[in-house]
């Protein structure tokens, strides 16, 4: 579905993604996974369309749409994206947030928006405004809002990092329940072990801008292939050793 081929972005002479390809299948949950400033954020930016990459392409069902310059702009990839921080429109009701990526008739936008609000269980909240509702009710408001237009991909920057731990918990697993019942395509870009783990079925995982391992969750955990790897992943996979 989507590939990206030795991906390059460079600032000056500080190269934030370095040499990067990657592919994702349809519905397959992927996470990257990386400790901050590692270049994370920036892959997702190139993936989405809202930066150029240096070096390298981004394929669309094996067609390009970036390489030397964006082919297929951002609002034409139908990718939903979800943000750390959340993202509503403050001036607009829940309803209308929800509504307002939706194309069709009021009635057709009506009947998504009903639909989106039962399935994150928030229909009671309609007509509140975003600043009337906590922070994991924004947040499965954001994922509402980004499945509103029927996406193929969506990509999530750090979705839970500003929620307390236990709600990340509960948020994890509801927002992954929602976006498996849609069957839509997820990346995920986290610095959280246990988040990438637990979310995705398969892990990328990011250093200093260059892909350092793949592989299935249980691989990545059980089966580091650098130091490095084995001491971000878990200080689990160290072993000591004595020298007689």
């Amino acid at each position: 579905m989507i590939e990206c081929r030795n991906l390059t972005k460079s600032y000056g002479v500080l190269e934030a993604v370095s040499d990067f390809s990657l592919h994702l299948e349809e519905h397959e949950f992927l996470s990257i996974l990386g400790p901050s400033g590692c270049g994370k954020s920036t892959l997702l930016r190139l993936i989405a369309g809202l930066e150029v990459p240096s070096k390298g392409q981004v394929l669309l069902e094996k067609r390009e749409i970036s390489g030397k310059k964006i082919i297929l702009p951002p609002e034409r990839r139908k990718f939903g994206m979800i943000f750390q921080d959340f993202a509503l429109f403050p001036h607009l009701s829940i309803e209308k947030n929800i509504a307002y990526g939706v194309s069709g008739s009021r009635s057709e936008k009506q009947k998504r928006v009903v639909e989106l609000l039962k399935l994150v269980s928030l229909q009671h909240l309609a007509s509140k405004m975003p600043h009337q509702i906590s922070g994991g009710e924004q947040q499965r408001i954001a994922v509402a809002r980004s499945l509103a237009p029927r996406p193929r991909l969506i990509l999530m920057d750090e979705p839970f990092s500003n929620l307390d731990y236990q709600l990340r918990l509960q948020l994890r697993r509801e927002i992954r329940g929602i976006l498996k019942h849609e069957g839509v395509a997820t990346i995920l870009v986290t610095h959280d072990q246990v988040e990438a783990i637990t979310f995705s079925e398969r892990v990328l995982l990011m250093h200093k801008g260059k892909l350092v391992q793949a592989g299935t969750p249980k691989e990545i955990y059980q089966q580091p292939q650098t130091l490095w790897a084995s001491s971000f992943v878990g200080e689990a996979n160290h072993l000591s050793v004595e020298w007689e």
